[in-house]
Protein backbone atom coordinates (compact mmCIF):
# COMPACT_ATOMS: atom_id res chain seq x y z
CA UNK A 1 0.00 0.00 0.00
CA UNK A 2 3.00 3.08 0.90
CA UNK A 3 4.21 2.07 -2.78
CA UNK A 4 0.96 2.13 -4.39
CA UNK A 5 0.14 5.57 -2.34
CA UNK A 6 4.05 6.37 -3.09
CA UNK A 7 3.40 5.96 -7.14
CA UNK A 8 0.22 7.43 -7.15
CA UNK A 9 1.50 10.60 -5.14
CA UNK A 10 5.15 11.30 -5.87
CA UNK A 11 6.64 12.19 -9.25
CA UNK A 12 9.54 10.68 -8.39
CA UNK A 13 8.35 7.22 -7.74
CA UNK A 14 6.67 7.30 -10.79
CA UNK A 15 9.74 7.53 -12.55
CA UNK A 16 11.04 4.28 -10.81
CA UNK A 17 10.73 0.67 -11.82
CA UNK A 18 9.69 -1.32 -8.09
CA UNK A 19 10.12 -4.76 -7.33
CA UNK A 20 8.33 -5.66 -4.15
CA UNK A 21 8.74 -9.40 -2.71
CA UNK A 22 7.40 -9.99 0.37
CA UNK A 23 6.99 -12.30 2.87
CA UNK A 24 4.76 -14.66 1.03
CA UNK A 25 7.17 -14.98 -1.93
CA UNK A 26 9.56 -17.68 -0.20
CA UNK A 27 13.15 -16.95 0.69
CA UNK A 28 15.68 -14.77 2.10
CA UNK A 29 15.61 -11.41 0.64
CA UNK A 30 19.50 -11.31 -0.08
CA UNK A 31 19.16 -14.47 -2.33
CA UNK A 32 16.03 -12.73 -4.01
CA UNK A 33 17.88 -9.98 -4.80
CA UNK A 34 20.94 -12.11 -6.28
CA UNK A 35 18.06 -14.07 -8.10
CA UNK A 36 16.93 -10.67 -9.57
CA UNK A 37 20.58 -9.63 -10.35
CA UNK A 38 21.01 -12.76 -12.03
CA UNK A 39 18.21 -12.19 -14.19
CA UNK A 40 18.82 -8.99 -15.71
CA UNK A 41 22.54 -10.28 -16.69
CA UNK A 42 20.68 -12.47 -18.88
CA UNK A 43 18.97 -10.00 -20.56
CA UNK A 44 20.27 -9.21 -24.05
CA UNK A 45 20.57 -5.72 -23.31
CA UNK A 46 21.97 -5.75 -19.69
CA UNK A 47 24.52 -2.78 -19.49
CA UNK A 48 27.57 -4.38 -17.63
CA UNK A 49 28.38 -0.92 -16.30
CA UNK A 50 25.01 -0.46 -14.26
CA UNK A 51 25.95 0.53 -10.91
CA UNK A 52 24.11 -1.72 -8.05
CA UNK A 53 23.60 -0.55 -4.34
CA UNK A 54 22.25 -3.05 -1.81
CA UNK A 55 21.33 -2.07 1.60
CA UNK A 56 21.42 -4.68 4.49
CA UNK A 57 23.20 -5.60 7.57
CA UNK A 58 23.79 -9.33 6.58
CA UNK A 59 27.56 -10.43 6.45
CA UNK A 60 26.78 -13.05 3.77
CA UNK A 61 25.77 -10.54 1.39
CA UNK A 62 29.34 -9.56 1.30
CA UNK A 63 30.42 -13.14 -0.18
CA UNK A 64 26.67 -13.39 -2.35
CA UNK A 65 28.53 -9.70 -3.52
CA UNK A 66 31.32 -11.21 -4.46
CA UNK A 67 29.49 -13.95 -6.21
CA UNK A 68 27.80 -11.81 -8.42
CA UNK A 69 31.43 -10.74 -10.41
CA UNK A 70 29.57 -7.38 -10.60
CA UNK A 71 31.95 -5.09 -10.65
CA UNK A 72 30.09 -2.25 -9.92
CA UNK A 73 28.51 -2.91 -6.61
CA UNK A 74 28.17 -1.69 -3.49
CA UNK A 75 27.06 -2.75 0.02
CA UNK A 76 25.41 -0.23 2.36
CA UNK A 77 24.61 -0.90 5.71
CA UNK A 78 23.94 0.81 9.26
CA UNK A 79 27.64 1.00 11.14
CA UNK A 80 28.01 -2.10 13.02
CA UNK A 81 29.78 -1.77 16.91
CA UNK A 82 32.18 -4.69 17.55
CA UNK A 83 34.16 -5.82 21.00
CA UNK A 84 35.00 -3.20 23.41
CA UNK A 85 32.23 -0.19 21.84
CA UNK A 86 29.68 -2.99 21.68
CA UNK A 87 29.84 -4.36 25.39
CA UNK A 88 29.68 -0.41 26.34
CA UNK A 89 27.24 0.62 24.89
CA UNK A 90 24.74 -2.76 25.99
CA UNK A 91 25.94 -2.16 29.62
CA UNK A 92 22.93 0.75 29.24
CA UNK A 93 19.94 -0.86 27.81
CA UNK A 94 18.22 2.47 26.83
CA UNK A 95 21.03 3.68 25.40
CA UNK A 96 21.54 0.55 23.47
CA UNK A 97 17.82 0.39 21.90
CA UNK A 98 18.58 4.26 20.86
CA UNK A 99 21.67 3.21 19.11
CA UNK A 100 20.32 0.47 17.54
CA UNK A 101 16.95 3.09 16.32
CA UNK A 102 18.43 6.30 15.55
CA UNK A 103 21.72 4.90 13.91
CA UNK A 104 23.01 7.61 11.79
CA UNK A 105 26.27 6.25 10.76
CA UNK A 106 26.21 4.27 7.70
CA UNK A 107 29.41 1.83 6.20
CA UNK A 108 29.86 1.17 2.50
CA UNK A 109 31.73 -1.84 1.02
CA UNK A 110 32.82 -1.06 -2.56
CA UNK A 111 33.16 -4.17 -4.03
CA UNK A 112 35.45 -3.86 -7.02
CA UNK A 113 37.96 -2.07 -3.77
CA UNK A 114 37.44 -5.20 -2.39
CA UNK A 115 38.22 -7.18 -5.56
CA UNK A 116 41.36 -5.19 -5.91
CA UNK A 117 42.21 -6.19 -2.05
CA UNK A 118 41.79 -9.63 -3.02
CA UNK A 119 43.79 -9.40 -6.62
CA UNK A 120 46.74 -7.98 -4.67
CA UNK A 121 46.40 -11.20 -1.72
CA UNK A 122 46.74 -13.41 -4.20
CA UNK A 123 49.17 -11.96 -7.34
CA UNK A 124 46.09 -12.16 -9.89
CA UNK A 125 47.29 -10.92 -13.71
CA UNK A 126 45.19 -7.81 -13.06
CA UNK A 127 47.61 -6.65 -10.65
CA UNK A 128 50.43 -8.53 -12.14
CA UNK A 129 50.86 -9.21 -15.49
CA UNK A 130 51.84 -12.77 -16.53
CA UNK A 131 50.47 -13.77 -13.32
CA UNK A 132 48.96 -17.56 -13.70
CA UNK A 133 45.72 -16.45 -11.34
CA UNK A 134 42.60 -15.16 -12.85
CA UNK A 135 40.58 -12.89 -10.21
CA UNK A 136 37.55 -14.36 -11.33
CA UNK A 137 38.04 -18.12 -10.11
CA UNK A 138 39.81 -16.68 -7.54
CA UNK A 139 37.33 -14.60 -5.75
CA UNK A 140 35.27 -18.08 -6.75
CA UNK A 141 37.69 -19.90 -4.41
CA UNK A 142 37.58 -17.21 -1.34
CA UNK A 143 33.94 -17.27 -1.44
CA UNK A 144 34.20 -21.14 -1.17
CA UNK A 145 37.02 -20.73 1.40
CA UNK A 146 34.90 -18.33 3.76
CA UNK A 147 32.22 -21.56 4.34
CA UNK A 148 34.57 -23.29 6.86
CA UNK A 149 34.30 -20.57 9.14
CA UNK A 150 30.94 -20.83 8.96
CA UNK A 151 27.47 -18.91 8.08
CA UNK A 152 24.03 -18.20 8.04
CA UNK A 153 23.69 -21.64 6.53
CA UNK A 154 26.26 -23.82 7.76
CA UNK A 155 28.48 -23.62 11.00
CA UNK A 156 31.80 -23.81 11.57
CA UNK A 157 34.49 -26.42 11.31
CA UNK A 158 34.86 -27.31 15.29
CA UNK A 159 38.60 -25.83 15.08
CA UNK A 160 37.80 -22.91 12.70
CA UNK A 161 36.60 -20.36 14.90
CA UNK A 162 36.42 -16.93 13.38
CA UNK A 163 37.45 -15.71 16.65
CA UNK A 164 40.90 -17.65 17.01
CA UNK A 165 42.23 -16.37 13.76
CA UNK A 166 40.49 -19.22 11.68
CA UNK A 167 40.01 -17.13 8.51
CA UNK A 168 44.14 -15.90 8.04
CA UNK A 169 45.36 -19.17 9.09
CA UNK A 170 42.59 -20.65 5.87
CA UNK A 171 43.94 -17.87 3.52
CA UNK A 172 47.43 -18.07 4.58
CA UNK A 173 47.51 -22.20 3.59
CA UNK A 174 45.92 -21.28 0.17
CA UNK A 175 48.24 -18.91 -0.62
CA UNK A 176 50.99 -21.69 -0.14
CA UNK A 177 49.36 -24.61 -1.87
CA UNK A 178 47.92 -23.23 -4.70
CA UNK A 179 51.89 -22.72 -5.57
CA UNK A 180 52.38 -26.39 -5.70
CA UNK A 181 49.18 -27.05 -7.81
CA UNK A 182 50.19 -28.24 -11.64
CA UNK A 183 48.89 -26.04 -14.45
CA UNK A 184 47.95 -28.71 -16.86
CA UNK A 185 44.66 -28.84 -14.81
CA UNK A 186 42.74 -26.32 -13.46
CA UNK A 187 44.74 -24.59 -10.79
CA UNK A 188 41.60 -23.80 -8.26
CA UNK A 189 39.21 -24.93 -5.84
CA UNK A 190 36.29 -24.58 -7.35
CA UNK A 191 35.41 -24.18 -11.24
CA UNK A 192 32.20 -23.30 -12.54
CA UNK A 193 30.02 -23.79 -9.31
CA UNK A 194 31.92 -27.21 -8.89
CA UNK A 195 34.80 -28.45 -6.25
CA UNK A 196 37.60 -29.49 -8.20
CA UNK A 197 41.22 -30.95 -7.51
CA UNK A 198 44.29 -29.02 -8.37
CA UNK A 199 46.90 -31.50 -8.19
Amino acid sequence: HFIKRKISQDPAWQKLTIVFSGPQVPGEGEHKIMGFMREQRQKANYNPNLRHCIVGQDGDLIMLGLATHEPNLTLLREQVLFDARRRQSASNAASAIDGYLYNRNFEFLHMNVLRDYLASEFETSNVIPGSPWNLENSVDDFVFLTFFVGNDFLPHMPAMDIADEAFDLIMYKYREQRKLWKRDKIPYLTHMGSIVSGQ
